[in-house]
């Protein structure tokens, strides 16, 4: 589940904004996924959605590096923090006015 709601429009304007395709970002999430296997401190790739990582390279402006340390600092707080990740979905949101 995410939290946030990406739009295909807002997809597509990022993708023009960074000059990428749908190739370029195949290819990107296929690095990050053969950088994941090889880092024994994280969990297996097969964790991560394709739809997750592109996420996180949208998020980081399609930097690699800066991609994978979110990867590597998402990981990290969810095994410091599980327990307010296990049961995520059930969570109700607050009535506490923003």
């Amino acid at each position: 589940m995410s939290v946030l709601i990406v739009t295909e429009k807002s997809k597509r304007e990022v993708k023009e904004l960074f000059n990428k395709n749908d190739e370029s970002i195949k290819q990107d999430i296929e690095i990050i996924k053969n950088w994941i296997r090889q880092q024994k401190h994280l969990p297996g790739v097969e964790v991560f959605s394709d739809d997750f990582i592109e996420r996180r390279l949208l998020d980081c402006k399609f930097i690699m590096e800066k991609t994978k340390s979110k990867i590597e600092n998402y990981c990290s707080l969810r095994r410091l923090y599980s327990d307010l990740y296990e049961n995520y979905a059930n969570i109700k949101p607050s009535k506490l006015p923003m």
